[in-house]
């Protein structure tokens, strides 16, 4: 919404519940950013978010982007992280390779396995999830972007006057919809909802 409305459009989010809503997967404490696991084209796309979310963060009254570092620990045998973090290598990331004599020197917090190999991101970090999403909320309404929440979207067709939004007790036309329903997708586009399952995962953190 706030992309779209810095390109010049009138921006306007339905929300069935609440922002943040609490049944949301956004909702939660925080959701690591990381380079791990990710091909070409992902990693682009990363760093595109990355500038982003910096931008949000050195503008908003809060911190909402904490970075950490990030470490993973592998074994000499797992060639997928071999290749995933030799091609961030490659690409001139900041990312060190370290032996586990090394690592238990920097990061003694873990326990090593002599063969491991621990690959350690200083950009990694987190997002205060839920508190993002609520004040990313005020600063797109600050810009002009409108936020009708307990406002459930029912259905939407395409008619030659644009895009057609049943509401609850009212419709809705605009020229451009985009959709992010998430595990609500059944609800709105059966067609698609038939062939999946949603499943629900819990984080959870532990005091070391």
């Amino acid at each position: 919404a706030l992309e779209l409305r810095k390109r010049g459009h009138t921006v306007t989010v339905f929300e069935q519940g609440k922002v943040p809503h609490e049944r949301a997967s956004s909702t939660d404490v925080s959701k690591a950013i990381r380079r791990v696991g990710y091909d070409e084209i992902h990693l682009n796309l990363l760093e595109r978010a990355r500038t982003q979310w910096q931008e949000w963060h050195d503008r908003l009254s809060r911190s909402i982007y904490e970075r950490t570092g990030l470490i993973h620990i592998a074994a000499a045998s797992d060639n997928y992280s071999q290749q995933r973090w030799g091609f961030l290598k490659d690409q001139n990331a900041d990312v060190e390779i370290l032996d586990s004599r090394q690592a238990r020197k920097r990061f003694p917090q873990f326990v090593y396995r002599d063969d491991d190999v621990v690959y350690h991101d200083s950009w990694g970090g987190y997002l205060r999830s839920e508190q993002a999403v609520a004040d990313l909320a005020a600063l797109a309404i600050a810009e002009g972007v409108t936020i009708r929440t307990q406002t459930p979207v029912l259905e939407i067709a395409e008619n030659p006057s644009g895009v057609q939004l049943t509401l609850t007790n009212e419709s809705a036309v605009a020229d451009r919809v985009v959709i992010a329903v998430g595990a609500w997708m059944s609800r709105l586009v059966p067609e698609l909802g038939r062939h999946v399952r949603v499943t629900r995962q819990e984080m959870a953190f532990f005091r070391p």
